[in-house]
């Protein structure tokens, strides 16, 4: 070997940078594309697992959805079997007579009753004054008259309603 001049020094370590930068350029160039697969691998699996999640929620989504529909076919004939069951209620309480009226009409038949007893109890006292003179067959005419008023009495009635 020679003598080292600046020269031969400017080469020598020209060569020695030079051969340093292409291998730290291959060590870079060969990382980056270890990390560009693994990126690459990353990104595919991530890309698969988003396509699947995609599909579940999909399916999850359509499933939901038949089921609120079903609830709400459900609820409808629910809310339909109620509404039959209001309106049947309704239409029984038209033609229902109202407890006033039936008050009245009770009030009235009391006071009828009460006049048909005063009546019979009069005919049987006039009966028993009649049987004195007349006999036993009077008596049951008279008898007969009464039954006569009170069924008479309970036919107005009811015809009168």
């Amino acid at each position: 070997m020679g003598e080292w001049t600046l020269e031969t020094l400017k080469e020598y370590f020209d060569d020695k940078l030079s051969s340093l930068e292409k291998i730290t350029e291959l060590r870079f160039d060969s990382r980056r594309d270890y990390i560009d697969s693994k990126l690459e691998g990353i990104e595919k699996k991530n890309n698969e697992s988003l396509s699947l999640r995609d599909q579940a929620l999909k399916s999850v989504y359509e499933t939901q959805t038949t089921a609120l529909n079903k609830a709400e076919q459900t609820l409808e004939k629910r809310f339909d079997g109620v509404n039959e069951f209001r309106s049947s209620l309704e239409d029984q309480q038209r033609t229902f007579i109202p407890r006033k009226e039936v008050e009245v009409l009770f009030e009235a038949l009391g006071e009828r009753i009460d006049r048909n007893v005063a009546d019979i109890i009069t005919l049987r006292e006039s009966l028993i004054e009649a049987a004195g003179r007349k006999g036993a067959s009077s008596e049951y005419i008279a008898y007969f008259i009464a039954i006569i008023a009170i069924l008479v009495s309970i036919v107005v009635f009811f015809i009168k309603r």
